[in-house]
This record gives structure tokens, sequence and C-alpha cells, in this order.
């Protein structure tokens, strides 16, 4: 098992859940859901490392890491290296292997959705996951790029819900855990928000903030964005490498109008309206389709107000590698430029919802400025 993260911050309910499902549920099957970069493994991690946890399964936990599997294959060989087989009829040995004894056992399989996203193949990954879901004393976790659970597996109740950016809190504390740096540093808030607390941008930001000045990679980050966070050749290790591999996914292959929609997306900051897609994206023959498509992988949130947000590295790597076409952002100006024209309206009778509109799109208009 991997050791339990040295710079961990906050999500107490978070890990609380997992430990609680694992304890009070023999066959726990959790599914830990989120973008690339929100911390997944070291949630897991932090949890597995709880003594509450090692009392029960000892040394039966297995953390099998699947990045490297692309298929049920690939899965299969990827697991059957950890436990050392070798031969014929490896996937019906390890599922003998963890019928074996009749002490608990706990199975993490991290970055699942390497194998899972095989569209062609998927059915044979979810009926493999299915049926080691089945066997009674195994625990299973598996850690997901996304926001949808594999199809077969009945998931334990309620579902752990999607992995989210740490609070503003736990993402200075991270942040100063790293850098030593100064609490009150002026430049502090300013870095946090280009990272948008996701864990993966605060911790090489500040990795970077080691040497650099925060002044110098607040103006840095105007030029070179997401690419200043950028320590190696590892999703884990570089914020361009971990959000192309999602935006490479089949699932973003198949539907070319994602990407499209996505590149008009991150020009907004504050966010949009589904109604709003369909009017500055004209083009799209299947708006939903595509929304639903960046939701699945979670590029695109809902938050609170029910509007559809980027994070911001996403936006920022989206705007330099992904810009949208001329037509498409003229098209994006053009409904802005409406939304702008609509302020002589104000102090007429009924523009209380003009108003509040106005105010949830300024930040839109001046990012399209």
């Amino acid at each position: 098992l991997p050791s339990r993260p040295a710079i961990f911050f906050g999500r107490d309910d978070l890990v609380n859940t997992i430990i609680d499902s694992l304890i009070q549920q023999v066959d726990s099957h959790i599914c830990v859901l989120g973008p690339g970069g929100v911390g997944k493994s070291s949630l897991v991690l932090a949890a597995l490392h709880d003594p509450r946890i090692s009392s029960i399964f000892d040394d039966q936990i297995f953390f099998v890491p699947c990045d490297a599997a692309s298929d049920l294959s690939g899965l299969v060989s990827v697991m059957s290296s950890y436990f050392g087989l070798q031969g014929e009829q490896l996937q019906d040995r390890l599922i003998s292997l963890f019928r074996h004894g009749d002490h608990r056992k706990l199975l993490v399989l991290d970055n699942f959705e390497s194998p899972w996203e095989n569209m062609a193949r998927r059915g044979d990954v979810e009926n493999f996951l299915s049926t080691l879901s089945g066997i009674p004393e195994l625990a299973i976790i598996v850690t997901m790029r996304g926001a949808e659970r594999p199809s077969g597996t009945l998931w334990s109740r309620p579902f752990l819900p999607m992995v989210a950016p740490y609070d503003r809190s736990s993402a200075r504390d991270t942040f100063l855990a790293i850098t030593d740096g100064d609490p009150h540093d002026p430049y502090l808030d300013t870095l946090l928000d280009y990272a948008d607390d996701l864990p993966l941008a605060v911790t090489l930001i500040a990795a970077t903030a080691q040497y650099e000045p925060t002044a110098e990679l607040v103006h840095r980050w105007k030029s070179d964005g997401t690419a200043l966070a950028d320590h190696g050749k590892h999703r884990k290790n570089s914020l361009d490498i971990s959000i192309r591999i999602t935006l490479d996914s089949p699932r973003i292959a198949r539907f070319p109008e994602a990407l499209q929609v996505l590149s008009l997306l991150s020009l907004l900051p504050e966010g949009v309206e589904l109604e709003d897609v369909r009017a500055f994206a004209p083009d799209v023959l299947k708006p939903e389709g595509a929304i639903s498509i960046l939701l699945g992988n979670a590029l695109v949130f809902r938050v609170s107000s029910g509007r559809l947000k980027v994070l911001a590295p996403v936006r920022n790597f989206i705007e330099r590698h992904h810009f949208p076409a001329p037509s498409a952002f003229q098209t994006l100006c053009s409904r802005y430029a409406e939304v702008a024209a609509s302020a002589s309206r104000i102090g007429f009778s009924g523009c209380g919802p003009l108003y509040r509109k106005l105010g949830m799109e300024l930040g839109n208009i001046e990012s399209l400025l």
C-alpha cells in the first residue's frame, strides 16, 4: 500500500464516509469520481491509512494502479503482475485468489477509467468488475476521472459525492506547507484563484513558488498559464499532461462537438445557463449531448445556481491550445454584445430580472473584452 499523503488537508467528511462504508458493509463497493488532479487517490489513501481500516483488513489491502491498461486484457495483465501471477487463465486465477481464505480483503483499482474508457470493450471490463464485486468478503474501491460509475456493480449507498477542489482554507494550507511562505503574501490568493483550488494545480504552483517569487508567478501565469505548473512528464507532475489526458479520452474523441463547446465555455469564467449554449453555439447540432459528455468527463460542473462552469486551469489550457474558430468566437462576442447593450434598459419598470442577468454576466463580458 502506498504511504499516506504527507500533505493532506480538509476533506474529513469524504474520508469518514469511505471509512464508515468499509466498516459497516462487509462487501462495500465505492466509486470515487472527480476531475483529473482533484486528489482522488490521495483521498483514498488517507482513508486506508486510518487505524480502523488497518485493524479490519490487516495486510489484505491491495492498491493496483490501472493507468497502464487500456482494456480488459490490459487490466488482467496489470493485476496479475501485481499479484505475481504468470501463465494461463489469469482472469480465473485472479477471481480464485480473491475467493480464497476467510479474511476480509480490500481491492483498490486506481485510475480505473483507463481500461474502462474503451467503448468497444467497456462491457468486458464492467462484467469482470461485476464478477469481482460478487465475491463475499471482498470490498472494492475504484477511482475514476469523470462523473460516471461503471454499470453492473451494486455501488454502496449513499454514493460518495464527486470529489471537488479544495476549499480555500485547505488550498492555502497546502500551498504554505510546500513553500513555508508568508500566509499574508498579497499574491497568494491570486495564485489560488488561478489554480481554482484544484489540488494538483495548487501543489505544482507551490512547488514552483519554492524558487520563484509569487509576484513573478502571477506575472508568468498571464503568458505561460498552466505550463508553469510543469515538473515532469507524468500526470501527477504536469498540469498540462493531466488536462490533456482527459481531453484525449475516447469519450471526448467520439463527440468532437464537445471540445467545440468547451472552447467557448472556457472563455466564460462566470459560467452559463444551458439555453445560453444553444444561443451562442448555433452551429453545434447537439449542444445538450456535448454538455452531457463534458459533465460526464468532469470538464464542466453545475454549480449550486445551476450554471455550467469550467475550472480555471482547464479554461486556461483550452484558451491556449483550443481557442474557438474565428466564426464561433464572433458569434459568442455578438451574443454578449447584445447582453451588454441591454444595460440601457436598466432603470425602467420590470428590469429586475435583467439586472440580475447582467450581474451574473459581467465577468463573462469582461473576459471576452
